[in-house]
């Protein structure tokens, strides 16, 4: 996925790794997936000649089988990035810049990598306004983030399980566009396969689901700076902007709203189909006498794909 989205928005130069990142893979794997995935890559970069090994890496070895992991460094070459550093707060993983993201990042590091990614970082981070702030400075105008985040899974292993809307809300208001998200459903216990998994196109204020049986659910998020950043913007939630002013100036696409004048309806009308709607006087008392079970079947399993279907016809979905 991050070779697709390089191609997509055209990324290389500089790029930032938050953490000390693994490759779940040797550099045999990591060629193969990307060919077989019409891919470009420089297959001349130098095979490092001792595999880089993390204390992660170590410890599931013998699960993974994998004895040679390319080392990340590599990887982003292969992909075209002229430098590549990474970000850690723990001296023992090796990173080119040690520190914690809960402080401000020093001044030289202010707009000066062309893509700052994350592939599981910010989420572990407690002062999660000061991390989005440093990457959001340390991006140059013109660059990107590339953003890698659980939303369903690895509890008790983070922090935070961030929304999309915190995403979309953060970043457009903070001198970005071109914002783009896709939702990653992978097998729970699948870190090691190599078999494609389902990634869904997200778009603010979709109502779908985010979890799959027996999947963790990934948000991959990614946006282009086009505004150099001032004073750092912490937003109110988008949809509540626009739920109690009703100003329409959204810097993202707004969530779905009923075409029906009646500000005070109740909210469960936009989430049912409207030729349902007239009947809801007499359905509200039923609604409250169901046990919440049923609720939940009638509500997620027939409403609301109702619902919603045109709305979410034309995202893309695809296997990779």
């Amino acid at each position: 996925m991050f070779a697709r989205t390089r191609d997509a928005y055209q990324l290389g130069g500089s790029i930032l790794f938050l953490g000390v990142q693994d490759v779940v893979g040797s550099r045999a794997d990591v060629e193969k997936i990307l060919l077989d995935g019409g891919f470009s890559f420089d297959a001349s970069v130098p095979t490092s000649s001792a595999p880089a090994e993390s204390r992660r890496h170590k410890e599931f070895a013998h699960i993974s089988g994998i004895k040679d992991p390319a080392p990340m460094d590599e990887v982003l070459r292969m992909l075209g990035f002229s430098s590549v550093d990474s970000m850690d707060a723990f001296e023992n993983e090796d990173p080119t810049i040690l520190h914690d993201l809960n402080r401000p990042v020093p001044n030289e590091l202010h707009e000066r990598f062309d893509v700052v990614a994350d592939n599981g970082g910010l989420e572990h981070v407690c002062d999660i306004r000061a991390a989005i702030e440093n990457v959001v400075r340390m991006v140059k105008v013109g660059g990107a983030v590339v953003l890698y985040n659980p939303m369903v899974g690895e509890h008790n292993q983070c922090l935070f399980n961030l929304q999309p809307a915190f995403f979309f809300d953060v970043f457009s208001a903070n001198g970005f566009d071109d914002l783009k998200m896709y939702l990653h459903f992978f097998p729970r216990y699948g870190q090691f396969d190599f078999g494609k998994s389902s990634w869904q196109e997200y778009r603010y204020g979709d109502e779908t689901t985010f979890q799959k049986r027996f999947a963790n659910t990934n948000s991959f998020f990614v946006a282009k700076k086009t505004r150099p950043t001032g004073e750092f913007v912490v937003p109110m939630q988008r949809y509540y902007v626009d739920y109690h002013t009703n100003d329409g100036e959204t810097p993202v696409p707004s969530p779905v709203q009923s075409d029906e004048p009646d500000d005070d309806r109740p909210w469960v009308l936009d989430q049912i189909p409207s030729v349902v709607r007239p009947l809801y006087p007499l359905l509200a008392p039923a609604y409250r006498m169901m046990p919440n079970w049923v609720r939940c079947c009638v509500l997620d399993g027939v409403l609301k794909p109702l619902r919603y279907r045109r709305e979410l016809a034309d995202r893309e979905r695809f296997r990779l």
